[in-house]
């Protein structure tokens, strides 16, 4: 039922588009002389490949405005394999790539030929390679089939930003590599991107899996995690570790200034004013930036209005200057000394 319902959609928003798109993807499509229509072949058809719809529960195209699936026949041609980009059909005894707005033209004489002299088999063979292929790990589009993909075991403090943009693609934003880590590695979070398992094993996703998202969507999907983690922090503050002389700590392994600070928040003052405060009260305590703080250090936490001599405005450019910073590394961070470890680095979700 859910894949007939995405069908009905792809045909819907398909039906409405502009005609004159089509045919010019049409026309731009070089066709060769064995493919090129005349007035006099009639028997040719023509395979148009109107859009492609990929989901959890299969891929489905639109050729010739009739959905389709992989092992599927249309106008004497097979349908071999469905990617985002277009489809790979078998014609006769040659495979054809149709792209998304593009066509080609078939010569159902030639497919007959084909049937019956034994393509049959190697059209099974080939599903059955395709399936085997989709049971393993994807692979990067402009690399041999037999190439491993990387992976990355998380060490302590590492977040999933930092990790996200070390293996960040041309072409692919931040929040694109990111949403691609967390699906492709749901076992290494607690249900949120803020939340990673530390030793768990990343896989990293291939060129398919990180456009499996809009720039747009996944950047909306980010600030839903962001949001939902903030909530959650702020509904399970850590009081107990608020002593009666206004300190808090020691600071524990993995922990970030933005948790602490949203723990012992005070009533109208904004989370990055909190931030700069503790920093301000407890320069011994980082590493010369709010991303790095020490781990065992003991906080002094702000009176209620020493946060505000700050305005929000100013608070929130000085968090977004000092992660630009670390970031970036244009200023080198002081190296800790035997005793101190980073408990970790903190790098606020834009």
């Amino acid at each position: 039922m859910y894949q007939r319902l995405l069908i009905a959609i792809l045909l819907g928003l398909l039906a409405f588009g502009p005609a004159v798109a089509q045919e010019a993807g049409s026309a731009n499509t070089p066709i060769s002389s064995q493919n090129r229509l005349t007035s006099s072949d009639t028997s040719i058809k023509r395979l148009k490949l109107k859009g492609v719809l990929i989901s959890s529960s299969g891929r489905t195209a639109l050729v010739n405005g009739r959905p389709v699936q992989e092992g599927d026949s249309i106008a004497g041609a097979e349908v071999l394999e469905i990617e985002q980009r277009g489809i790979r059909v078998l014609v006769g005894s040659r495979e054809v790539t149709i792209t998304v707005g593009s066509s080609v033209a078939v010569d159902p004489s030639a497919t007959r030929i084909a049937r019956n002299s034994g393509v049959r088999t190697r059209k099974s063979q080939d599903r059955q390679r395709l399936v085997a292929e989709r049971s393993t790990e994807p692979r990067y589009q402009d690399e041999p089939r037999d190439v491993t993909l990387p992976q990355h075991t998380v060490e302590a403090g590492e977040t999933l930003s930092g990790i996200a943009m070390h293996y960040q693609r041309d072409g692919v934003t931040l929040d694109q590599m990111m949403m691609a880590l967390y699906e492709s590695n749901p076992q290494a979070f607690s249900d949120n991107i803020n939340v990673l398992h530390e030793g768990a094993v990343l896989r990293i996703p291939g060129a398919n899996q990180l456009h499996r998202q809009a720039p747009v969507a996944a950047a909306a999907e980010v600030a839903r995690h962001a949001a939902r983690w903030e909530q959650a922090a702020q509904e399970h503050r850590q009081v107990a570790k608020a002593t009666p002389v206004g300190q808090y700590g020691p600071v524990e392994h993995g922990e970030t200034l933005s948790a602490i600070a949203s723990s012992v928040l005070h009533d109208g003052v904004t989370l990055d004013q909190m931030m700069i405060a503790l920093y301000a009260s407890n320069p011994q305590a980082f590493s010369g930036n709010i991303n790095v703080l020490y781990e065992g250090a003991i906080l002094d936490i702000p009176a209620a209005h020493e946060p505000a001599q700050l305005t929000p405005d100013t608070a929130t450019a000085e968090v977004v200057r000092q992660t630009r910073v670390w970031k970036t590394g244009t200023r080198p961070i002081s190296e800790p000394n035997d005793s101190n470890f980073m408990a970790s680095v903190d790098m606020p979700l834009d």
